[in-house]
């Protein structure tokens, strides 16, 4: 499948968190997230390759670690089109730094800063703890506690259509 928009850079950097991201630990690098409103609330869900279908990305105890993307509304037109997209981590922290004594949070956050400083998107902010997943329902108290950490990057990349689509 071709991808257009700002579906390019996405998945160039979702790539890039496969190949270089907890790569011996089971981590699932989503693409672009959907907000997809549910009978409990908004929730992000990934569109299956090949399939009609949906299914969220919420958290999976079952993982070591997950990522996806999730463009916040309002892109804007500057030449090419700019959109503010949010970059959301949850980690185990005891499965990817069984090594390290202290809470490694910010070891976390360092691995993923490295490979998003080497793509298109530029980080404006990051957000830690259950607050940073409090738009998605689902997302509870327990979801951020030893061993697990949630957070985010808010970010924003400039994107462009081809007209030879």
């Amino acid at each position: 499948m071709t991808d257009f928009g700002i579906d390019i850079p996405i998945n160039i950097t979702k790539a890039a968190f496969i190949a270089n991201l907890w790569t011996t630990f089971d981590y699932t690098a989503y693409g672009r997230a959907y907000r997809n409103e549910k009978e409990e609330g908004l929730i992000p869900e990934h569109h299956v390759d090949g399939e009609k279908s949906y299914e969220d990305v919420l958290l999976d105890d079952k993982l070591d670690a997950l990522s996806f993307f999730d463009i916040t509304p309002g892109d804007v037109q500057l030449g090419g089109m700019k959109a503010s997209v949010d970059i959301y981590f949850a980690v185990n922290l005891k499965k990817l730094f069984s090594t390290v004594t202290e809470r490694a949070t910010e070891r976390a956050i360092n691995d993923a800063i490295v490979v998003l400083r080497r793509s298109a998107f530029r980080i404006l902010g990051i957000d830690r703890g259950l607050h940073s997943w409090d738009v998605w329902n689902g997302v509870k108290p327990g979801d951020n506690m030893q061993s697990f950490f949630l957070f985010k990057f808010e970010t924003e990349v400039f994107y462009q259509y081809t007209t030879d689509c």
